[in-house]
């Protein structure tokens, strides 16, 4: 499945060659999407602590870290032993970057 430009924040618009929407050849499609992958990281005082390019990892721990897959216990549970105990992350701001460019900041707390 391919995924809408709608779907990420840091997705730009996917320009897929329109033979190749005809044929719909899944590896020219794929081999067009890799072309246009996207360096997204979460820094934390101007350092990155991670990164990749895979298009969803990212997002997903920055949505972890800032509280928007987890809360209560488990929330805090996951702060404290995976972001502060394996990941290397201090209680304090943390922004999410794509390509350079700040998409979106969160706040872990002092637990």
């Amino acid at each position: 499945m391919i995924p809408a430009a709608s779907s990420s924040l840091c997705l730009k618009k996917l320009k897929i060659q329109p033979s190749v929407q005809k044929e719909g050849n899944k590896k020219q499609i794929f081999k067009q999407l890799k072309r246009k992958e996207m360096k997204e990281e979460i820094r934390q005082d101007g350092r990155t602590i991670l990164s990749s390019e895979d298009g969803f990892s990212i997002r997903m721990f920055f949505n972890n870290l800032s509280g928007k897959n987890f809360s209560g216990k488990e929330y805090r549970d996951y702060v404290r032993n995976i972001a502060f105990g394996e990941m290397g992350f201090r209680p304090g701001t943390i922004e999410l970057y794509c390509d350079g460019k700040k998409v979106r900041t969160g706040t872990l707390p002092e637990i």
